[in-house]
C-alpha cells in the first residue's frame, strides 16, 4: 500500500512538473515511426532528471521510471507489449529496459510496414505463386493475432487477379470462410487453377481502346496497360464502311451524285424561272 502512494504521488508529481514546462498532452507519446521507442526514452529521461533534481530526498525508483515509460506508450502495438510483459520488465535494470524499448519499437515499424503492405498488395500481373509468397511473408512478419487465418485468407483470395478471383468464386459450394479450408489449401487451389488460366491465356483479357481500366490489374506499376480494340469493334467499323460504300454506289447509279449534272432537263421548269427571274 505504502509503495503505491509513493508512486502515484512520484508519477502525478511527474505529470505536474511536465504540466509546469509543456502541455500534458506532450507526454503522452502516439508515433509509429521508428523513433517512437528513442523518443520515449529521451523525453522521460530529462523528465526524470529534472524530478530528481527537484526531490532529491526522494527520487523515483527504477521500477517506478518503468512504469511511468510504460505509460507514456500509446501507439496500440507497443502499449499492447508493454500490458503483456509489465512484470518482466520491472525487474530490469534500466540499460536493458531502454534496450527493450529501442528494439520493440523497430519491430512495431515493421509490423505496421507488414501490416500495410498485407492489405493493399495485389497480384497485378505477377505470377500466382510470387504474390502468394509475397502476401506470405508479410504476414508472418505481422502473425495471426493481427491478421487471423480468415482475414489472410479473404486477402489472398481478392488480391487476385480478378479472372482467378471470379474462377475461384465460381467452384462449386466455394467458401472462403469454411473454417475447414486452410489458407495453405485455398492457396493450392488457386495455383491450380491459375495455370489452368495461363495455359488458355485468359490472364491477358483484351482490353477495348476506348476504355479506361477501373482497377490496378490493367496496368503495370509505371506503364500503361496496352490497349488493343476488340474483335467485335473492328468486326462493326468495317460493316460500317462496307454499308456506307455500297450506298455511296447506289446513289452514283441513280445519278444523286454531282448535284444537277446528272439530271433531266425540264422545259416547264425553265419557263417558270425565266419568268420569275
Amino acid at each position: 500500500m505504502f509503495e503505491a502512494a509513493i508512486f502515484y504521488y512520484s508519477y502525478y508529481s511527474l505529470l505536474g512538473l511536465v504540466a509546469d514546462i509543456h502541455p500534458a498532452p506532450t507526454l503522452r507519446i502516439n508515433s509509429h515511426s521508428r523513433v517512437a521507442g528513442t523518443l520515449i526514452i529521451v523525453l522521460c529521461e530529462d523528465l526524470y532528471k529534472i524530478f530528481d533534481s527537484r526531490n532529491a530526498d526522494e527520487p523515483l525508483a527504477i521500477a517506478d521510471k518503468i512504469r511511468i515509460m510504460g505509460h507514456v506508450m500509446q501507439e496500440p502495438s507497443m502499449q499492447q507489449w508493454w500490458m503483456q510483459g509489465r512484470d518482466k520488465y520491472l525487474k530490469m535494470v534500466m540499460d536493458d529496459w531502454t534496450g527493450a524499448i529501442k528494439e520493440q519499437s523497430l519491430f512495431t515499424s515493421s509490423v505496421n510496414d507488414a501490416t500495410r503492405i498485407c492489405y493493399s498488395l495485389k497480384q497485378g500481373h505477377k505470377d500466382f505463386n510470387a504474390y502468394a509468397t509475397e502476401l506470405a511473408y508479410h504476414r508472418n512478419i505481422v502473425g495471426d493475432i493481427i491478421i487471423p487465418e480468415i482475414t489472410y485468407k479473404n486477402l489472398l483470395l481478392f488480391g487476385a487477379h480478378p479472372v482467378l478471383m471470379y474462377d475461384v468464386l465460381a467452384l462449386p459450394k466455394f467458401d472462403a470462410c469454411a473454417p475447414g479450408l486452410t489458407s495453405s489449401e485455398l492457396e493450392s487451389i488457386m495455383s491450380t487453377r491459375w495455370d489452368a488460366i495461363v495455359s488458355t491465356g485468359r490472364q491477358n483479357p483484351v482490353i477495348p481502346w476506348f476504355s479506361k481500366p477501373t482497377t490496378d490489374w490493367t496496368a503495370k506499376p509505371g506503364e500503361r496497360a496496352t490497349r488493343r480494340p476488340s474483335l467485335v469493334w473492328c468486326i462493326g467499323f468495317w460493316v460500317l464502311v462496307w454499308a456506307i460504300t455500297l450506298w455511296i454506289l447506289s446513289c452514283s447509279r441513280a445519278g444523286w451524285v454531282g448535284g444537277l449534272r446528272g439530271a433531266t432537263f425540264n422545259p416547264h421548269m425553265h419557263y417558270e424561272m425565266t419568268k420569275f427571274g
